[in-house]
């Protein structure tokens, strides 16, 4: 008798999860799954080291701008290089990878040690502690010419009510739209222009005597002069607009604009504000040249860094916009406001200045 194979059947399932089935497709990887990730992983670290070097350097140069136009622009970015640093060294310490850290955690002091005392070091002019003294709020905006968006500005003014504002970078169409807080700020003196270099002074206070200046030669934005009298005592503001430093004639002139602005106020016995867009930050070599032959102190110092530009960009804050004030008037506040359409935020300070 014949003997037959045993008969094996195949069911449903295992014809479908048969790799070797014709009709069988195989499944598609994901996404994630075809990631080389080593590449990638060496890639990343590639690009750090690119940038963690970078600021290395940049940190470096910053300290050099006496020298060099692009090296006195490096020095204004303190606070990214500070927090770039400080990434890179968590990471390389959590590596334990202590020696290539060394330069990066060099660098990061450097910057730290221009940062922190803007936050902790908040001294007092010795002729402001006097007793004798009155309060004046300060607002400062720069605008900004083709910012169309006047009502929030206007509602920012309205909100906090300083004093006194500076405003730069105002057009005709900007004075125009201002007439609606001229009840409120009856005293004025403005200069408009289309070249993003106007000013303007509104004043609950009233004016002593007003002018237009010029800090250099030849084609050198003005500045607004106001002697303002509040009560009994009196105080000299100075609106400036100086020139960005975009390119080597506009540095240069800058410089002799924050030279011939600390020969003014040297040795002035009134209390003197000089406040408005100084296109400088506090880490140049020339606004330390400046603070030193001016004798005017920084309004900020001591409430912290408080950036103002460029608001589209708030990774690449810096401050630029500033009041600096004589020894007789001491500081007891100061912020930034909120945005009002413009690249920069307003700045509010508040003072006390010595009555006669």
């Amino acid at each position: 008798m014949e003997e037959k194979e045993p008969c094996t059947e195949r069911t449903e399932a295992e014809d479908m999860t048969d790799p070797d089935s014709p009709d069988q497709e195989q499944p598609r990887k994901g996404f994630w799954q075809r990631i080389n990730w080593e590449k990638e992983k060496k890639a990343l670290a590639k690009r750090g080291r690119i940038i963690v070097w970078t600021t290395c350097g940049l940190t470096a140069a910053g300290f050099l701008g006496r020298f060099f136009v692009p090296f006195e622009l490096a020095s204004h970015f303190r606070m990214q290089y500070f927090w770039v640093l400080l990434a890179a060294c968590i990471i390389l310490f959590a590596g334990k990878r202590w020696i290539l850290a060394g330069i990066p955690f060099a660098c990061l002091v450097l910057n730290a040690l221009v940062i922190i005392p803007w936050y902790i070091s908040r001294s007092v002019p010795p002729e402001a502690a006097e007793s004798g003294t009155c309060a004046v709020q300060l607002m400062i905006s720069n605008v900004n010419t083709g910012n169309s968006d006047h009502k929030r500005l206007i509602s920012s003014i309205r909100k906090k009510k300083p004093d006194v504002i500076v405003l730069t970078e105002v057009n005709s169409g900007w004075i125009d739209s201002l007439q609606e807080i001229e009840q409120d700020y009856p005293h004025k003196e403005v200069l408009p222009r289309s070249d993003n270099f106007g000013i303007a002074v509104y004043s609950r206070l009233p004016f002593v005597r007003t002018g237009i200046w010029r800090f250099g030669e030849g084609d050198i934005p003005p500045v607004l002069i106001a002697e303002i009298r509040n009560r009994n005592t009196r105080f000299e503001l100075i609106a400036v607009h100086t020139l960005p430093p975009i390119s080597p004639g506009y540095f240069a002139r800058r410089n002799v604009q924050l030279e011939k602005l600390a020969e003014y106020t040297a040795g002035k016995n009134t209390p003197c504000i000089a406040a408005g867009d100084m296109n400088i930050t506090m880490w140049s070599h020339y606004y330390r040249k400046f603070i030193q032959a001016s004798g005017l102190h920084d309004a900020r110092k001591g409430f912290g860094i408080r950036p103002t530009w460029p608001t589209g960009l708030p990774f690449l804050y810096i401050p630029i916009d500033h009041c600096f004030c004589s020894r007789n008037i001491q500081v007891t506040g100061f912020t930034t406001g909120p945005r009002t359409g413009s690249d920069h935020l307003p700045i509010f300070a508040d003072l006390l200045i010595k009555t006669e």
